[in-house]
């Protein structure tokens, strides 16, 4: 059953549990645009509102103002000003705008230019030139870090960014030179403060520098003993170089009036890397337990050191921690209670439910925690863990205290499932408004998924189908081409004979251009005034003896300005597998650029060839081109049947996911990235005569590949040669499993001949071409079997 076993679903059914059972939002859904989308889906009354014309932009009052309006414009991303181009304009508004006479605009400029320097706020598309921002902080941090007008605290950044880019470039020696004339320097008050110390301690490290790194960070722990984050620091780089004896020293140097806080909360955070030090770390916790249990400690740090010394663990230390704190988590106080939240939260996710019912029935009385959520969640552990009556009597507790229509229903539903009773009358009955309706559905869906009750699950998925406007999955039959499809002139003759459809099922949201995952990154295409509005992109398909063909045509009388690059045009993103349960690859571009990337989701394995992109001397090139005319430009597809060879289309009504996204639209019908169930489908249907002209190319091509390795002018063979030699390969293993192999594999070549008949075509093809190709595989394969009867001793 689909619905049990696909990890997608499972997952994110998971994370939906998780956001029902335990988010601490008062809405069910956190998003206003997608609430309205779910409303209006579920037959919910009333029509999204027009928003509100947005009020003009307040007018710059002073000067610091005014240059924040100036580097918003510079910045913009529309704009895409490289960083030659940007600093110039900073630079000019420095020496001609009368605002610069104020020392804090200056800085504030001076700053927006280091920021370029770093390649922050560069827009995607504009040049970064990095020899000229190298060249630019050298010039620009001096103005800032060298200038006694400027506080010394403020001079911070702009020292670490310089040094940081001369330690990059391995000029210590000059960064050092640079951070100590920074921490001589003194504030108004003639005081050095702690980060010019800091900035010396970095470059420091960098330089690989303990003792001197160090020796900064105790002068700055001196400037300032009361400031814990310096001991922190420390310790930390105390750790880093070994020196995890110093850590005890440090520590105490610390006045901090919260001293004893933050040593136990920095001890707890790195009490594993404190073995060597073993009697200061034990003594210090010791003091944790003691800390929360008084009083008279602000209650935010007796709860935080808590959650951070375990206080959702199942034992009984976490017990006595929880005691201490119930009486902060009782007052109910806005503030107290996110860090238990949180952890307990974890521990539902972890799917730890002994440990989450533990936990909260110590807890379920703490006014912060006692939430519709959390309560819920208190009940689905207790059902999860099959302790029936408890969760039954918990939830008639706890049903007493809610207000909320939905949140009765959701509790009764839960009710239900404890009692594997059929949930659907019960919310039929509540007459909940459409989309708190589906919500509740879709709720013990996902809630029986997770609880492996599967004939349940299926009953309240095809429930909550039935509430859901289908959106259709699109098919195309892919038509054969007897002439190999090589360029535009090939495909525009065969046009009129293929199927089309258009890219046009609405994509949930509102998408102008298509937005990726981090693994692909995104296609952003800006438009102009030369785009055609209202512009449609068409698929069509077609495959020959060669390979898959797929066509997507923009009908567009600007199309040369396309071409021309004075239009943007429709950008892509594309996903294709060869199959159901395959490895599926991303790809897209622009309308210039067919494939600008290709990312593959899975490396080459046995059942499995990884395709590239525009390499002609691999077998499993995938190509993309673009044509232009004055009526259209298209974008043409070429997958090899090389990269399948083990998975051709063989039967008839063989089907290949494939879908484009496109301006918010998808060709197949996927409402997001990566919903594979979503995607179209390509529909091939060869005749035998067809699938044997494709395995007659494919055998012809690597025999001959395999019949030049015979002769050793190729590498083809090579692996025989290896494990035949005694001194880098294993000759039994040759003898027994290889050499038979090698028999085999190029008796078949030697049957290879121009005029075979089309049943010798498809014999060779299915007992030799599969290993021809994969031939490591088969080695591999024969390699484990061979080790595994060694190792028996059969």
């Amino acid at each position: 059953m689909k619905i049990i076993t696909d990890c997608s679903v499972v997952v994110a059914a998971m994370a939906a549990l998780i956001a029902a059972g335990c988010s601490t939002d008062k809405p069910e859904t956190a998003n206003p645009a997608a609430s309205a989308v779910e409303a209006t889906s579920a037959g919910g009354a009333g029509a999204p509102r027009t928003p509100p014309a947005a009020k003009p932009a307040p007018k710059p009052r002073n000067a610091q103002e005014r240059l924040r309006a100036f580097a918003k414009d510079v910045n913009d991303p529309a704009k895409k000003l490289g960083t030659v181009d940007a600093v110039k304009m900073f630079e000019d508004y420095r020496a001609t705008n009368p605002d610069c006479t104020n020392l804090n605009v200056r800085v504030d400029l001076d700053y927006e230019i280091l920021r370029r320097c770093k390649g922050d706020g560069t827009p995607r598309g504009a040049q970064f030139d990095a020899a000229f921002a190298r060249a630019t902080l050298a010039k620009v941090a001096p103005r800032i870090y060298d200038d006694p007008a400027v506080a010394a605290r403020t001079k911070y950044d702009a020292v670490n960014q310089h040094c940081t880019r001369l330690c990059d470039e391995g000029k210590f020696d000059e960064a050092i030179a640079i951070a100590k004339r920074y921490a001589e320097q003194k504030d108004a008050k003639g005081n050095r403060i702690p980060l010019q110390f800091v900035a010396l301690k970095n470059v420091y490290r960098y330089a690989d520098r303990y003792a001197d790194a160090k020796a900064a960070l105790l002068q700055a722990i001196a400037a300032n003993p009361q400031n814990a984050d310096q001991c922190a620091s420390a310790a930390y780089l105390a750790l880093e170089f070994g020196d995890v004896q110093a850590v005890p020293d440090i520590w105490k140097l610390n006045t901090d009036r919260e001293a004893a806080y933050r040593v136990m909360e920095w001890v707890l955070a790195n009490k594993d890397a404190l073995e060597p030090v073993a009697a200061f770390r034990d003594e210090t916790l010791k003091g944790v337990l003691p800390y929360v249990t008084d009083v008279k400690v602000a209650p935010g740090r007796r709860l935080s050191l808590a959650c951070r010394a375990g206080i959702t663990e199942d034992t009984p230390y976490a017990a006595a921690l929880r005691g201490a704190v119930r009486d902060v988590l009782a007052s109910g106080k806005a503030g107290f209670g996110g860090d238990v939240i949180h952890t307990l939260k974890w521990s539902f996710m972890d799917g730890n439910w002994k440990r989450f019912a533990t936990v909260y029935a110590d807890l379920a009385d703490a006014g912060a925690l006692r939430t519709p959520e959390l309560r819920r969640a208190h009940v689905y552990a207790l059902v999860a863990l099959g302790r029936t009556k408890e969760a039954l009597a918990a939830a008639a507790k706890y049903r007493a205290e809610f207000k909320k229509p939905v949140d009765l229903v959701k509790m009764d539903v839960l009710t239900a499932i404890a009692e594997d009773r059929d949930a659907l009358p019960v919310i039929e009955a509540a007459k909940l408004e459409p989309k708190d309706h589906a919500r509740v559905v879709q709720l013990a869906s996902q809630w029986t998924l997770v609880l492996q009750k599967n004939d349940a699950c299926r009953r309240y998925a095809d429930a909550y189908a039935k509430l859901i406007a289908p959106i259709p999955q699109r098919r195309q039959n892919v038509t054969w081409s007897d002439k190999p499809l090589d360029g535009e002139a090939e495909w525009r003759a065969i046009y009129p004979q293929l199927e089309k459809s258009f890219v046009d099922v609405k994509m949930c949201g509102d998408l102008e251009n298509l937005v990726t995952d981090v693994a692909t990154g995104r296609i952003a295409v800006e438009k102009t005034d030369k785009d055609t509005k209202n512009a449609k992109m068409e698929v069509s398909t077609a495959c020959d003896v060669k390979g898959l063909h797929v066509y997507l045509r923009v009908a567009d009388p600007n199309a040369r300005a396309v071409e021309d690059g004075f239009a943007g045009g429709m950008g892509t993103e594309m996903y294709f597998a060869p199959g159901d349960n395959q490895p599926y690859i991303c790809f897209g571009g622009d309308a210039r650029q067919a494939i600008q990337y290709l990312f593959g989701t899975t490396y080459t394995w046995a059942e499995h060839q990884r395709l590239v992109k525009d390499d002609p001397t691999k077998p499993y090139d995938m190509k993309g081109d673009m044509f232009f005319s004055d009526a259209d430009y298209v974008t043409h597809l070429f997958f090899p049947w090389d990269a399948f060879y083990q998975k051709l289309p063989a039967a008839p009504g063989t089907e290949w996911k494939f879908d484009v996204l496109t301006d918010g639209f998808s060709w197949g019908g996927s409402q997001g990235v990566h919903e594979s169930s979503s995607w179209g489908r390509l529909v091939f249907n060869l005749t035998p005569a067809q699938l044997t002209a494709v395995r007659r190319r494919l055998l012809l091509k690597n025999a001959k590949s395999w019949k030049r390795g015979e002769k050793r002018e190729y590498a083809v063979v090579a692996p025989f040669d290896r494990w035949a030699d005694p001194v880098v390969g294993d000759p039994d293993f040759y003898k027994a499993s290889l050499k038979p192999l090698e028999e085999e594999l190029t008796a078949y070549s030697k049957r290879v001949k121009p005029d075979m008949t089309d049943a010798d075509v498809n014999e060779i093809y299915e007992k030799a071409v599969p290993r021809w190709i994969g031939l490591k595989h088969e080695i591999d394969r024969l390699r484990r079997e061979y080790l595994t009867k060694k190792s028996l001793g059969l």
